[in-house]
């Protein structure tokens, strides 16, 4: 989770994903992991712009940007969703 008004709160995500990914008792195990950025309800201070995270989501570390505001409510449900959405996807796969 990055706050959409602080650029630096993005800058070390690939550390974060190492950090998660070495905690896993089976490294090969493909768990999605979807960045979420908070504090949506702050568009007028953003300094983490769209055209960067589409970046990163395209270093196929992350499988979708979901950004919401606990503040406001809005997005909030849809991280979830999303979330369980790709889970289900992914299991339906193995089966």
């Amino acid at each position: 989770m990055y706050d959409i008004s602080k650029k630096e709160t993005i800058d070390n995500f690939k550390e974060w994903i190492s950090i998660f990914k070495s905690g896993l008792r089976e490294e090969k195990l493909e768990i999605p992991i979807m960045l979420v950025g908070g504090k949506s309800d702050l568009e007028n201070d953003r300094s983490c712009f769209r055209e960067d995270l589409d970046k990163i989501v395209k270093s196929n570390l992350f499988f979708n940007i979901v950004e919401c505001s606990s503040k406001t409510g809005k997005n909030v449900d849809n991280v979830f969703k999303t979330l369980i959405e790709e889970i289900m996807k992914r299991i339906s796969l193995i089966k």
